[in-house]
């Protein structure tokens, strides 16, 4: 999108792109409710395989060669090192609440995670060619659009996992139901984020985006509030907020990312936008999801006290075990201890949504006073990076950017003889 469409529209393309996508996600647990009902839960991953075949076909035929002048070898050890260290944080922070948060098994498990991230930084400052330049953090647009977007991605795939779950166990719908009333989710953010760009270009981003981020923080706050017998309307009070913030803080973050790197480094700035999106939705099911654990199981621990010890190991696994035991036990005994069970299952949705809105505010204040306040419209700028080209390519790329002129294969298979 950065090297197809010119300065002017690409704030639009990337809107549409991140309507589209946003919505996508909110659209899958409806596809996968109606494949787990219908058929087996591998169904889930192999129906993504034509979409795929389609995707690449298509991609050969249609999207334009753009790639960086300046290739460069591929950074193995940053990519392993970056693999160790968030496969750990990750897998620790999963494994926390059913370990002990400081066991030997938990605290070792963050140590490598440590070590791995102190020697993945200290790689990428000192390599000749890095994964991931971190001097592109030093412009504010780049360091807090990619910490904001990963915010908004631990917010939304946080919340589908955990409304998914109340929506299925505690109020007691199919998963195919489930995905149906996730609908109007996809609806806000495929209606709304196309029409970003208009705010960003008359209030800019700085105000934008931490609106967008304020509203994903009062949809947290709504559901923290919900109960074991919260109506569909009171969940939608939390659903609607949060997905109009999603629509509203994706399109600027993504342009801001994309228009602080150089145009022959669009690669680098599209690797980290996918990057942040991917390490928040992965953190906020792993936070979040561990949140509502260790609050679960507390919160239980009295109501299966008198149970034998197989069948209290079961229901102190999660609220889907707790219900299967309850099942079993039947009569008022069974129905005491199911309910008791979504009573602590929605404790712990309580804290992990408190918790998730408290990160998204702070972010949002820190959108405000770091992101540059101007009348310039993400997108809407000079090609970057100008100062790496010779002085006589500085007048020809600039009239190119300043006329929206498409960079298409011939620009950039130019480029480099334009450069010598």
């Amino acid at each position: 999108l950065t090297n197809v469409f010119p300065s002017h529209e690409r704030p639009k393309a990337i809107a549409i792109w991140a309507g589209i996508s946003g919505g996508a996600a909110a659209i899958g647990p409806i596809a996968s409710g109606y494949l787990l009902e219908h058929f087996w839960w591998g169904s889930v991953f192999l129906v993504n395989l034509p979409v795929i075949l389609v995707a690449l076909v298509a991609g050969a035929i249609l999207v334009p060669t753009s790639k960086d002048p300046e290739e460069q070898p591929l950074d193995i050890p940053g990519a392993a090192l970056s693999i160790v260290a968030l496969g750990s944080l990750v897998y620790g922070i999963i494994e926390g609440p059913a370990k002990g948060w400081g066991s030997s098994a938990t605290v070792t498990t963050f140590a490598i995670s440590a070590v791995a991230m102190v020697l993945f930084f200290w790689r990428e400052s000192s390599a000749r060619y890095p994964m991931l330049d971190l001097k592109l953090f030093r412009d504010r647009r780049f360091s807090v659009a990619s910490g904001g977007m990963t915010l908004t991605f631990f917010a939304m795939f946080g919340t589908f996992f955990l409304v998914a779950q109340y929506f299925q166990l505690v109020l007691g719908y199919t998963p195919f139901q489930s995905g149906l009333l996730q609908l109007p989710m996809a609806i806000v953010m495929m209606a709304l984020a196309p029409n970003i760009p208009r705010f960003v270009a008359r209030f800019g981003a700085a105000r934008v985006v931490p609106v967008g981020l304020g509203l994903i923080g009062l949809g947290l706050v709504a559901f923290s509030q919900v109960q074991t017998d919260s109506s569909i309307w009171a969940v939608y009070l939390s659903i609607i907020p949060l997905a109009a913030g999603m629509a509203t803080t994706m399109t600027p973050l993504t342009t801001l990312i994309m228009s602080s790197v150089p145009l022959g480094k669009a690669g680098v700035g599209s690797a980290m936008n996918d990057t942040t999106r991917e390490l928040g939705g992965a953190l906020g099911v792993a936070i979040l999801g561990s949140l509502v654990t260790s609050r679960y199981t507390a919160s239980l621990g009295p109501s299966i006290a008198g149970l034998p010890e197989q069948a209290r190991g079961i229901a102190d696994s999660g609220l889907s075990g707790a219900l299967a035991v309850a099942e079993r036990v039947g009569g008022p005994q069974g129905a005491a201890l199911a309910e008791a069970a979504k009573s602590a299952f929605v404790d712990g949705l309580g804290l992990a949504a408190i918790t998730g809105a408290v990160a998204v505010f702070i972010a949002a204040a820190a959108a405000y006073f770091l992101l540059p306040h101007g009348s310039t419209a993400p997108g809407a700028v000079a090609v970057q990076g100008l100062d790496d080209l010779p002085a006589h390519t500085h007048a020809d790329l600039a009239h190119e950017s300043a006329a929206g002129a498409l960079v298409d294969d011939r620009f950039l298979a130019a480029e480099p003889a334009i450069a010598r």
